[in-house]
């Protein structure tokens, strides 16, 4: 062994954490995460109480990305942009 290797730590020598063939540990990681994501797919969008506001953003958003850009060109960039100008089209519409 070279001298400059003595002291130090040999990362092979050091337990790791090994899952067994046949544990029931990442079978039951994938469990609770398709139960977790049905359960957020599931949810009512009407439980969201910001939903309105996200509409109104996304049916106005020429209008906001234009205010931005009348504050300055930092202002419109760090402020969601490409966005704003996605929603831009006319086939954004609210349901209300």
């Amino acid at each position: 062994m070279r001298p400059e290797m003595t002291n130090a730590v040999r990362l092979s020598s050091h337990p790791t954490f090994r899952i067994r063939k046949g544990s029931l540990i990442v079978p039951s990681i994938y469990l609770f995460s398709l139960i977790y994501a049905a359960t957020l797919a599931f949810l009512s969008l009407d439980v969201f109480k910001d939903r309105i506001n996200y509409l109104r953003y996304a049916e106005s958003s020429l209008a906001i990305l234009q205010g931005y850009f009348n504050k300055g060109i930092l202002v419109a960039l760090v402020n969601e942009p490409v966005w704003l100008l996605i929603n831009t089209d006319e086939s954004v519409k609210s349901p209300l």
